[in-house]
């Protein structure tokens, strides 16, 4: 038997078919955006950064503060983050070194609780101090109230963030500095930030 010949739909049923397909297509397309938007604000905003990067390195960032000896006054120094992407701040080490006296250009203990040290007979030129920073783009400080240095050096932390900081292409990252007792020496305090430099990575 041959099968029956379908009729030719008319421009009626024609026009109602496109519609259709139109309403279809237009249903799969909103419920692709509300997956898409879905999907980005599920994500943090270094992950965001970091999925639309052109690249990654292992990158570092330093600032120097100098102290000056016997004095307790607050101190800061900034750092301009590169203008080709955004900075993921995964670690932040201090390191210090008297400028002046018998231990000059030495890197000395940070704080007096550092495990390391032998509380009896702690060593010359030992550095106890509270910091804080900022950033340029942020519209407050990272932590509102000054944190402990000797927090990173208990063998528990090791300098390492909770998540990384994010620090926006062209900012500028300020670190303050302030020593509960006045070093014995001047010197310099050196904050190293350790993490991923986005390349081609902007909000």
């Amino acid at each position: 038997m041959r099968p029956p010949e379908s009729k030719p739909m008319t421009s009626e049923a024609l026009t109602r078919a496109v519609k259709t397909l139109a309403g279809k297509l237009q249903r799969v397309e909103q419920e692709l955006v509300l997956t898409r938007e879905s999907n980005v604000t599920e994500m943090t905003l270094a992950e965001r950064l970091r999925k639309q990067a052109d690249r990654e390195i292992p990158f570092y960032y330093r600032l120097d503060i100098d102290l000056l000896s016997g004095a307790t006054t607050r101190v800061d120094a900034g750092v301009l983050i590169e203008q080709q992407g955004a900075f993921l701040c995964n670690r932040i080490y201090f390191s210090w070194r008297p400028t002046a006296g018998a231990n000059a250009g030495q890197w000395r203990p940070i704080a007096h609780s550092n495990p390391i040290i032998a509380v009896a007979a702690a060593p010359a030129d030992v550095l106890d101090f509270q910091f804080e920073w900022t950033e340029g783009t942020a519209k407050r400080g990272r932590q509102n109230t000054a944190i402990p240095g000797d927090i990173f050096y208990r063998q528990d932390l090791d300098g390492m963030l909770q998540c990384p900081d994010v620090f926006i292409a062209a900012s500028t990252v300020v670190f303050t500095v302030a020593p509960t007792v006045g070093p014995a020496n001047n010197g310099t305090l050196s904050v190293t930030l350790e993490g991923v430099q986005l390349l081609s990575a902007r909000p």
